[in-house]
């Protein structure tokens, strides 16, 4: 098994070593955390033909530079940051003269020894996520290596990556061909969208022009938005009581704190909250909003509960069967 060395020239805004999050903790404080984009987290692994929850870097607004001490196969799917690779010289370090090649977004590509790969600022989206070809040498915590830094656990030491962070990573066998997702099922993030949510009881107890209200109105996303929550701008939606006792929460759940302003938590929420919940985004919106950027704006439409378990359901059969057999990975070479 080879051993691969990356170094991290440039670690972005905010770079996190995430998987698939910690099942079963909640109930000791510690949020579920994981990639808060499932969809391009699980293609990137299936297109290494990786166990589906190798952990991979989750990239916040691209601007990443790393070097690889040996040739790996790397994937790349979410926000499209227009990367490249290009040859380190020995004899000009840190002076990049050879020419750029792009590395396309959706698509398992082959780095080469000594090569940097960069990643620019995307101009749709906002999260990227960076798999390799092998598994990175990292301590687990609570079963899983997803980091949450207000948590101080996961990844490298419970942080962000920083310059000069370097990781291990023992190479699986390398895939000898380089494949890409079909066009149908690569997500585009547009800048509106409209969010399927389940209705809670509390909502649907309310008068009619307290739901039409909610539903009728788009909300600006806030600059406070974060992997906790995702706030939102807009007509205040007053109900007729919130006076809830506190309870678990979940990834999409809406609150609906005094304001009347919605608070969407995300995947590094708090595991307790007393804000009124007036329903939950089906899994499929949770990770679209999580690729939306503050002063974009979005929308509720209630669906059932039928709709969106067929819809997860078919989803997760896909990614975490052996053998589904439902879509077909284009090769590239």
């Amino acid at each position: 098994m080879n051993r691969i060395n990356l170094d991290i020239v440039k670690a972005g805004a905010y770079t996190l070593i995430q998987d698939l999050g910690r099942a079963q903790v909640q109930h000791l404080g510690f949020s579920g955390s994981g990639a808060i984009d499932e969809h391009a987290f699980l293609w990137a692994n299936k297109l290494l033909n990786n166990p589906i929850n190798t952990p991979m870097l989750e990239i916040t607004l691209g601007q990443v530079q790393i070097k690889f001490s040996e040739e790996c196969v790397i994937a790349l799917t979410g926000a499209d940051c227009n990367a490249f690779k290009q040859l380190d010289s020995p004899h000009m370090s840190g002076h990049l003269s050879t020419p750029k090649q792009r590395v396309a977004n959706w698509t398992s590509t082959l780095i080469n020894k000594d090569e940097i790969l960069t990643l620019q600022l995307p101009q749709q989206g906002l999260r990227s996520y960076l798999a390799f070809a092998g598994e990175m040498q990292l301590k687990p915590c609570h079963n899983a290596y997803a980091t949450n830094p207000g948590e101080s656990i996961g990844g490298l030491d419970g942080k962000p990556l920083q310059p000069g962070s370097q990781l291990s990573v023992n190479a699986f066998e390398q895939p000898s061909r380089c494949f890409n997702v079909p066009k149908a099922y690569q997500s585009d993030y547009p800048a509106m969208a409209t969010l399927q949510y389940l209705p809670s009881l509390l909502l649907q107890k309310q008068a009619q022009n307290i739901s039409d209200s909610f539903h009728q109105q788009h909300y600006d996303i806030d600059p406070a938005s974060n992997r906790m929550g995702y706030r939102l701008k807009g007509k205040p939606v007053q109900i007729e009581s919130n006076n809830v006792i506190s309870r678990p929460t979940c990834f999409g759940a809406i609150q609906l704190p005094a304001d009347g302003q919605p608070i969407v938590l995300m995947k590094d929420a708090q595991t307790i909250g007393g804000y009124p919940v007036i329903g939950s985004l089906s899994r499929q919106s949770a990770w679209q909003l999580a690729q939306m950027r503050p002063g974009q704006k979005v929308r509720f439409q209630p669906v059932s509960l039928e709709h969106a378990s067929v819809q997860t359901k078919l989803m997760y059969q896909f990614f975490f069967a052996e053998a589904s057999g439902q879509v077909r990975i284009d090769s590239t070479t």
